[in-house]
């Protein structure tokens, strides 16, 4: 059956709008739907439940939220959230909060605004939030009409259109879709009008006129957006180059008067070949994030007509003791690179190329993620991406051997915000995003506690996802600020506890494995991996002993560098070399 022949089959207004509105988003890219269930919402998931894009089950509105997260920054396509009207919509605030760099749809189902319930807002009355302005920190927002023979198809056409366009574009983020909904709110019969797929006529692609009933049997979109970016001026471009030439050339030849390049979070290779290509052309130092996927061999590929080696590249491990050391001068310019600005470090990188009368440059190849089999690594905040920033300097070369694992895609976490709610969520989305290659979260007890919801999801949809959760019996990140030291620590901060999570996943039916060894945890990941199915491997440690290793290494580290320091090699040690 076509989707003109579905539209009318439909039985309401309610049914086609949802229908029409749902592939719209669908041809602007739209990869998954996260579906929450609840009345104001039924014409809505009744849309999902026919239709081809693939959808989850998911009963915690706040953890939809973050699951369209993880499977929107792993798979780069935008994701949505169906949630009822009320306090379900103010669940989708953290998510909200935590989702710049995400392109994410929320769809939030409201009575019409001449519904009564619109009109007892603010008497006590049920279920009559206000939904306006609710969830703050968005692309785009609007409260859409609701379906009605008199309200043209275009606007909600538009509308979709519209809301796919601004959450791809650069900052990518959240938009939200309040739709308007009279009864009847489920697929019961009610006469429309077959004329209404037929006039009035519409410009699309071809450019001749098309009505709407061609328009749909189509696959083009309503209406096309471009997202890409465009090359800066010359005006904007050539003060900056110059800037970067002159520091580049140094008061003296050493590390004064030169910068850095720090590479923030990145979800493109064309970002981290930019950003890898500019600093190599510098000579600058590259400070990589371990969000920015630079750590990995070969992330900086082929860019500017030159390729990156690791030593070209100059990335410095350990580079918060050396920021901080005392015989380190500072950079006199610090040149951040994220996502957003990667196309400007190419525009710069070729300005200076210029100057220097290069053979010439080409643009990076398009592409924002390679094909094949990915593996995601989603790390909680807290402790997790503390340690793994800190401690894995460059992912190691393939082996020599045959490796069973899947070879590591990139690093996902929640840092925008850093709140720990919602990380198994997340994973949940990001091992959705990569059937194939699946998905490892590692992720503490506290946050692991704080998302038990997600265990029904996950038991549900049985992604190809390896949670490890790291039991340290409490709140181990505490005992690294300077609260440790006061008598109120515990329990208030530390918040000891003896939990653990075997009997809650055996009760939802989940593969669980226990771990008290480096070698107990080798053996059952690498169990976990070679099944490629849903497994969760809780690992037992003590944060105290943690803490003191922790401190171990820092010691190691800053005597070394204070070796290398007082060797002469002042330069080197921020420009690249072996510390």
């Amino acid at each position: 059956m076509s989707f003109t022949d579905r539209l009318l089959s439909l039985p309401n207004l309610n049914a086609v709008y949802s229908a029409v509105l749902l592939e719209e988003l669908r041809r602007g890219g739209l990869g998954h739907v996260f579906l929450c269930p609840g009345s104001r919402c039924s014409a809505l998931t009744a849309a999902v439940a026919a239709s081809s894009v693939p959808h989850t089950m998911v009963t915690d509105e706040r953890g939809a939220g973050f699951a369209a997260i993880g499977f929107a920054r792993a798979s780069g396509r935008p994701a949505a959230v169906v949630v009822t009207s009320g306090t379900a919509v103010a669940n989708l605030l953290p998510a909200t909060v935590e989702s710049c760099g995400a392109p994410l749809e929320m769809l939030t189902p409201v009575a019409p605004v001449t519904h009564p319930l619109r009109r007892m807002q603010d008497t006590g009355a049920n279920q009559t939030v206000a939904q306006v302005g609710m969830l703050g920190p968005l692309r785009w927002f609007k409260d859409v009409p609701p379906p009605a023979e008199s309200e043209p198809l275009v606007a909600w056409l538009a509308d979709a259109a519209y809301a796919a366009a601004c959450t791809l574009r650069q900052p990518q983020g959240p938009v939200q879709l309040n739709l308007q909904y009279r009864e009847p709110l489920a697929p019961s019969a009610a006469a429309w009008p077959a004329a209404l797929l037929e006039a009035p006529r519409v410009a699309s692609w071809p450019p001749a006129p098309l009505a709407y009933r061609e328009l749909l049997a189509s696959s083009s979109p309503f209406t096309v957006y471009s997202t890409a970016e465009g090359p800066p001026g010359e005006e904007v471009v050539a003060p900056l180059a110059a800037l970067l030439a002159g520091a580049r050339r140094g008061a003296g030849g050493g590390c004064r008067g030169c910068g850095v390049v720090v590479a923030g979070a990145m979800r493109s290779d064309a970002g981290r070949r930019a950003a890898a290509a500019l600093a190599a052309r510098l000579g600058w130092p590259l400070l990589a994030d371990i969000n920015s996927g630079l750590r990995k061999p070969g992330a900086a590929g082929e860019s500017e007509g030159a390729t990156m080696s690791a030593a070209a590249v100059r990335s410095v491990p350990l580079y918060d003791l050396l920021i901080g050391a005392e015989e380190v001068a500072p950079p006199d310019v610090v040149l951040m690179a994220g996502e957003w600005p990667a196309w400007v470090a190419r525009h710069v990188c070729a300005v200076l190329a210029r100057r220097e009368a290069a053979t010439g440059t080409r643009a990076d190849p398009a592409g924002s993620r390679g094909g094949g089999a990915r593996h995601f690594l989603f790390c909680s905040s807290s402790l997790p991406i503390r340690h793994l920033d800190m401690y894995c300097a460059v992912a190691p070369e393939a082996r020599s051997k045959p490796n069973p694992r899947p070879s590591l895609a990139e690093v996902l976490s929640n840092r925008g915000a850093s709140g720990i709610d919602g990380i198994l969520h997340a994973a949940l989305g990001a091992a959705l995003a990569s059937p194939q290659g699946g998905c490892t979260c590692l992720v503490g007890d506290v946050a692991a506690l704080h998302d038990l919801s997600a265990l029904p999801a996950l038991a549900a949809a049985a992604p190809p996802l390896t949670v490890v959760i790291l039991n340290n019996g409490g709140g181990g990140i505490f005992h690294y600020l300077p609260i440790a030291s006061h008598q109120v620590f515990t329990p208030y901060f530390d918040t000891p506890h003896t939990h653990s999570f075997d009997s809650v996943c055996r009760g939802f039916g989940l593969p669980y494995a226990a771990a008290s060894t480096a070698e107990a945890f080798e053996a059952a990941y690498g169990a976990a991996l070679a099944g490629g199915s849903l497994s969760l491997i809780e690992v037992f440690c003590h944060k105290e002993e943690t803490h003191r290793t922790h401190q171990q290494l820092l010691g190691v580290a800053r005597a070394v560098a204070r070796r290398v320091l007082a060797s002469g090699a002042r330069d080197s040690a921020l420009r690249g070399g072996a510390v």
